[in-house]
C-alpha cells in the first residue's frame, strides 16, 4: 500500500475529471503525465489505487455510460453515437458496447 501525498491525489483527481469530460479523445499515459506533472508510475499506480481501475479502463467506462445515455435519450443513430463517444469505426463501438453491457446497442435503442 503506497502512502499517497495530497498533491498527488489532487493531480489524479484532476486527471480523472479531465478524462471524464474528454473521454471521446485518446490520451496516452505519457501525455497525461506531462500535462499534469506527475510521473508515469504514480499516474498508473495511483489511478488504479484511488479509483479501482486503470486510466484506459476508466475512459472506456465513461464512453460506454455516455453512449448508453445517448441511446436512451436522443434520436442519434448508433453510428453518430459511436463517433460522438470516440470510436472511428461503428463496428468497434458495437463490440466494446456488447462486451461492457452484455447486449448490443441496438437492443437498448429498440427498448427505449
Amino acid at each position: 500500500q503506497y502512502n499517497w501525498k495530497a498533491s498527488d491525489i489532487q493531480k489524479l483527481q484532476k486527471i480523472k475529471a479531465f478524462l471524464g469530460q474528454n473521454a471521446e479523445h485518446f490520451y496516452t499515459i505519457e501525455q497525461l503525465s506531462k500535462e499534469y506533472a506527475i510521473n508515469v508510475y504514480k499516474l498508473k499506480k495511483g489511478f488504479k489505487d484511488l479509483f479501482g481501475m486503470g486510466v484506459f479502463e476508466y475512459t472506456a467506462v465513461v464512453r460506454m455510460e455516455t453512449a448508453l445515455e445517448l441511446i436512451k435519450n436522443t434520436e442519434l443513430s448508433l453510428k453518430e453515437i459511436a463517433f460522438q463517444v470516440g470510436y472511428s469505426a461503428p463496428s468497434s463501438f458495437t463490440v466494446a458496447f456488447k462486451r461492457h453491457f452484455g447486449r448490443s446497442p441496438r437492443s437498448f435503442k429498440s427498448s427505449s
